[in-house]
């Protein structure tokens, strides 16, 4: 798993279409995902990149290169804390 500069993606969920069968890339953007069904598609997701589906071959290695979305600007994470007082 790369970017367009080729530097390795951490943390891309890669699942196939369909099943319970995921997994997520390490830190050098290497992963390792047995596909179950026959012609099965693999989707592969990180925020700030598009989405790409791809049909595997049990026998092919796939270097995904990962490819920015130009549909989200900036993520803003809110955090909600829920304090309880004891009387």
């Amino acid at each position: 798993m790369s970017d367009a500069t080729r530097a390795p993606q951490a943390n891309v969920n890669i699942n196939e279409k369909g099943l319970q069968n995921f997994t997520t890339s390490d830190v050098d953007g290497s992963y390792t995902l047995m596909p179950i069904g026959d012609n099965a598609v693999l989707v592969f997701s990180l925020v700030e990149f598009k989405t790409q589906e791809i049909k595997q071959d049990r026998n092919i290695i796939l270097n995904i290169e990962m490819q920015e979305s130009t549909l989200l600007g900036s993520v803003e994470i809110v955090g909600v804390v829920r304090i309880n007082e004891r009387s």
